[in-house]
C-alpha cells in the first residue's frame, strides 16, 4: 500500500472564477484507464492492483499542469498488490467532498489529501468526487449538489461554515441526501434536518472541562475575530470567576500593555487563551519575559498544535493546559494520510472530514461511535507540553 501512495500524487488546482469538480475512481476489477473527455476539468482513473504508474504519468504529461509533480517509483514496486486478495469487490463507496476553497483555504488541500490517504487505506473501492465551488452562496451550492444528483452520490461531506448553513438546507432536494457537517455544531444552528451529521466541534464542552482547573479568578485574552468571539462568549458563560476579558485585534503590534502592565491582574491566575497560535506565542513568551507567574494557562483546540510548541521556549509552556477531541486513528491510515500530505493529528478540519467518511463508509463509526441526536458526541481530553511534546493529563 505504501508504495502506491508515493506513487499516486494527486494535485488539485483550484480555480477561484469558477466551479471545479475531481473525480477519484478506484476499482481492483478494472485494469484501464479512463478519461473523461466531456469535461477538461475531470479526471478519472480506473487504477486495479498492477497498474503501470507510466499510463498516469503519460496522462498527467499531456494535460500539464503548472507545479504538477510527476514521480515515477522503481516499477518493481509499483507490482504489488493494491488492495487484499481475500476483499470481496461487491459495491462501490460514492462519497463526494464539497467545499469553496475561497472560503477554507489551505484547509481544503490538507482535508482533500486526508479523505484521499484514509479511503486508500480502507482496502474498498471508492468514487470520490470533490466539488470546490467558487463561494458558499446559495447557488454554488445548489449547483454542486445538482451535479451530485447527476452523478448519483447521496453521501455528502460538506465543508460549509455556519454562515452557509441555511444555503445548504433550503436546497429544494436537500432531503434526498445523507450530509455530514465537519464545521458546524447542532447547537449553532436554529432549523435542523434529521438527514443531517453534524461534526462541529464542542467548544463549550472543552471550555467547561477546562474551568474545572481554574483557581481563585481567571481572566481571559481572545482574538477579535469569528471564533475569537464564540470562545469569549462561552468562556465568560461558564466561568464566573473571570473577572478581565481583553480582546486582541488582528495587527495588534504591542503587548506590553495587554499584559506586562497587567502583572498584578494576572498574576496567581487563571488565563483562558482563546487567541489564534501565533498570538498565543507572543502572550505566551510576554508572560515569562515579564517573570509573571500566573496560576495556570488553558486554551482549547485552536492551540493544539506542535507549532506552538516550536514557535514558544520551553519554559514559556510551563502551566499550560490544551482541551483535545482529536481521536488516535490506526497507524496505516494516520501513515498514509500524512505521505500525501494530511493531517489528522492536530488538523481539526481534516481530523472531523475524515470522521463522515468513516460514517459513510460502512456505518460501524470506527472513528466515532458516539452520534446523539444527529451530533457526534466528541471526547475532550486535557494535554500539557512536556519537552516539547503535548502530552495527556491525567485529569
Amino acid at each position: 500500500m505504501r508504495y502506491y501512495i508515493y506513487s499516486l500524487i494527486v494535485v488539485f488546482l483550484f480555480v477561484g472564477c469558477g466551479q471545479d469538480y475531481y473525480d477519484l475512481d478506484f476499482d481492483k476489477n478494472n485494469d484501464k484507464t479512463k478519461k473523461d473527455t466531456k469535461n477538461k476539468k475531470t479526471k478519472k482513473y480506473k487504477i486495479d492492483e498492477t497498474i503501470d504508474n507510466r499510463k498516469i504519468q503519460n496522462d498527467e504529461n499531456n494535460n500539464e499542469k503548472p507545479n504538477t509533480p510527476n514521480e515515477l517509483l522503481d516499477e518493481k514496486l509499483l507490482k504489488k498488490p493494491m488492495y487484499n486478495p481475500s476483499f470481496n469487490n461487491s459495491s462501490t463507496n460514492k462519497i463526494a467532498l464539497l467545499y469553496s476553497s475561497k472560503t477554507i483555504g489551505k484547509f481544503a488541500i490538507n482535508a482533500t489529501n486526508s479523505v484521499l490517504g484514509y479511503l486508500l487505506s480502507q482496502n474498498q473501492p471508492f468514487e470520490l468526487k470533490v466539488f470546490d465551488i467558487a463561494s458558499q452562496s446559495t447557488s454554488s451550492i445548489a449547483s454542486a449538489l445538482q451535479k451530485a444528483q447527476t452523478f448519483g452520490h447521496k453521501n455528502i461531506v460538506a465543508i460549509l461554515t455556519n454562515s452557509s448553513y441555511n444555503n445548504l438546507i433550503n436546497y429544494n432536494d436537500i432531503d434526498d441526501f445523507s450530509i455530514y457537517l465537519p464545521l458546524i455544531n447542532k447547537k449553532n444552528t436554529i432549523n435542523r434536518k434529521d438527514n443531517i451529521i453534524y461534526g462541529g466541534l464542542d467548544y463549550e464542552k472543552q471550555l467547561e472541562l477546562l474551568s474545572r482547573k481554574t483557581q481563585k479568578k481567571s481572566i481571559e485574552y481572545y482574538s477579535f475575530n469569528t471564533i475569537g468571539k464564540i470562545l469569549h462568549k462561552n468562556t465568560t458563560k461558564i466561568d464566573p470567576k473571570v473577572k478581565y476579558s481583553q480582546s486582541i485585534q488582528r495587527n495588534q503590534k504591542s503587548f506590553n500593555s495587554l499584559i506586562g502592565k497587567k502583572k498584578w491582574l494576572i498574576d496567581d491566575s487563571s488565563v483562558y487563551l482563546n487567541t489564534s497560535l501565533v498570538t498565543s506565542s507572543i502572550i505566551l513568551s510576554t508572560i515569562k519575559a515579564k517573570q509573571i507567574k500566573p496560576a495556570n494557562i488553558l486554551s482549547t483546540q485552536i492551540n493544539f498544535s506542535p507549532v506552538l510548541l516550536s514557535m514558544t521556549g520551553a519554559n514559556a509552556l510551563k502551566g499550560l493546559t490544551i482541551a483535545n477531541s482529536i481521536r488516535p486513528i490506526d497507524q496505516a491510515s494516520t501513515e498514509n494520510i500524512a505521505l500525501l500530505g494530511g493531517d489528522i493529528r492536530y488538523n481539526w478540519i481534516s481530523y472531523s472530514t475524515i470522521v463522515g467518511v468513516d460514517i459513510f463508509l460502512d456505518q460501524n463509526k470506527k472513528i466515532e461511535p458516539n452520534i446523539i441526536d444527529g451530533q457526534v458526541d466528541f471526547d475532550v481530553r486535557l494535554f500539557k507540553a512536556v519537552n516539547g511534546s503535548l502530552i495527556q493529563n491525567k485529569f
